[in-house]
């Protein structure tokens, strides 16, 4: 009987750690129906400011040097009063969140989250932070997996800060795996940042974002047999080299990665150089 074996920590090259949209806030648009600005593949508060509310605040803006880490742009998010709120039941006042998403034009709406199909060790992104009073910010990663019926929390981060911070830092996020699903890709992936606490937000924080990336993998629960099968080098380049130690004819698959299937080899003799 063949043996199939399947390797999900290799990291050939073409992984997309830049997999998540508009990753140094240099991409702005304006969406359908709205009339500001938003970063490409985010929603701030500026979808509240529209042709039907026009007198509700602008929440994120488009700042330039000296407010920003890396190339032209970044995200200066503001905690803003919603004078005109359309919806007060689900839409929080004062109103301080950037999500990933986009406006669906029919039916109009917001669709938060984005396409994503990896296993990251960690999120990293720079920040700078000026509250009002002891208010605090905090970043929140959430991967998904529609099961059918309804969405598995695959993997959680958090980060929260206190504090004035008037200078860029690096800040990491690492990402917390649900072991009832260490054999699953996400198929989605919601980043949300906040420039106020959830308690008590103060109208007037401001939170800067730039240069975000997904690091790292998160391998899935690898089968016994992996204990005979020898990779190198990982991270490859160009190619790797797999060495299955069996007398049975054997498939090996491999995913790079994003979750991508980079080849289904035959090693008949136990050795194959992958390019």
């Amino acid at each position: 009987m063949k043996k199939t074996i399947t390797l999900f920590a290799i990291s050939i090259s073409g992984f997309a750690a830049n997999a998540q949209p508009n990753q140094g806030m240099e991409n702005w648009a304006i969406p359908a129906f709205f009339i500001l600005e938003e970063p490409t593949g985010f929603i701030t508060g500026n979808s509240l400011k529209n042709f039907a509310y026009p007198t509700n605040t602008q929440s994120g803006f488009k700042v330039t040097a000296p407010d920003v880490q890396n190339g032209t742009y970044a995200l200066k998010l503001v905690t803003v009063d919603v004078v005109d709120n359309p919806d007060p039941i689900n839409i929080p006042d004062p109103y301080h969140y950037c999500f990933t998403g986009s406006a669906v034009i029919s039916p109009p709406a917001l669709k938060f989250g984005y396409s994503y199909t990896a296993r990251p060790a960690t999120f990293t992104f720079y920040s700078k932070y000026t509250p009002v009073g002891g208010d605090s910010a905090y970043c929140w990663i959430v991967l998904h997996k529609w099961n059918g019926s309804s969405r598995d929390t695959i993997a959680e981060g958090f980060w929260g800060w206190v504090g004035t911070s008037s200078v860029y830092s690096l800040k990491t996020v690492s990402m917390l795996y649900n072991p009832t699903f260490n054999a699953v890709f996400p198929d989605t992936c919601l980043i949300a940042f906040s420039s106020s606490s959830e308690i008590s937000p103060q109208v007037g924080s401001e939170l800067f974002i730039d240069n975000m990336t997904f690091l790292g993998w998160n391998g899935i629960a690898e089968n016994e047999a992996l204990q005979n099968v020898k990779v190198f080098p990982n991270p490859a380049m160009e190619s790797i080299v797999i060495s299955v130690n069996s007398s049975e004819p054997t498939d090996v698959i491999v995913y790079d990665g994003i979750g991508k299937v980079a080849g289904t080899y035959e090693m008949n003799s136990g050795i194959s150089k992958v390019s």
